[in-house]
């Protein structure tokens, strides 16, 4: 239904952060859905363990939640990833910087273009505030017009957004849980979406859901 709906690749994340789960999903839908472009993303793994993983399971990118990339410094389980990725150009690795449940980094640009020197997506979260998209700036400024995640978490505001991420991760369950997908929702975020690159020159080349 997300692909029918205009969604160009799935991430699938387990609400328990159970990633023995996680992997045996993602296992079943490479072998349903071997054309289309699936993720996973790992609440308990670190980048390198995460991204050894997909590629064993054939997925096309690699998510993990932790805090392991900042403006001070990047962790060693980063730059191990990073060397393994360097002989898989194509596989995407969206590189946490600044989501919500992590401590504040002042400079998230700078961690931003640390992310981007080992090969990664960085990938922040939508803020609270009475300038909810500061950071999103702040990175973007940072990085010039290369590859940016978004994880908006959510389907409505996202027309409100001045400048667009290349990558859109929403959820749209609803408050029936992670294992719903809201049809309906789905189809406000992509109108959502559609209104900001009206008002935008470009627009996210990869909407995931």
């Amino acid at each position: 239904m997300a692909f029918a709906l205009g969604a160009d690749g799935i991430f699938f994340m387990n609400s328990d952060d159970d990633d023995g789960v996680l992997q045996a999903v993602t296992k079943e839908l490479r072998a349903c859905w071997g054309d289309r472009l699936l993720g996973a993303g790992y609440a308990t793994l670190g980048p390198a363990a995460a991204l050894q993983r997909s590629l064993r399971d054939h997925l096309d990118a690699t998510w993990t939640a932790r805090r392991d990339i900042t403006s001070e410094a990047a962790s060693s389980d980063a730059v191990e990833a990073s060397k393994i990725l360097r002989g898989h150009r194509d596989h995407r690795v969206f590189a946490s910087i600044g989501l919500p449940d992590h401590l504040e980094d002042p400079r998230p640009g700078v961690a931003a273009v640390r992310a981007q020197d080992l090969g990664m997506i960085p990938t922040t979260g939508a803020e609270k505030g009475p300038v909810p998209y500061r950071k999103l700036g702040m990175i973007r400024g940072a990085i010039g017009d290369s590859p940016l995640g978004l994880a908006a978490w959510g389907p409505t505001s996202l027309a409100a957004l001045t400048t667009l991420p290349s990558h859109v991760f929403v959820s749209t369950a609803g408050m029936e849980g992670f294992q719903y997908l809201d049809p309906d929702l789905f189809r406000t975020c992509m109108g959502r979406v559609a209104e900001a690159v009206a008002r935008t020159a470009a627009g996210p080349s990869n909407p995931w859901w």
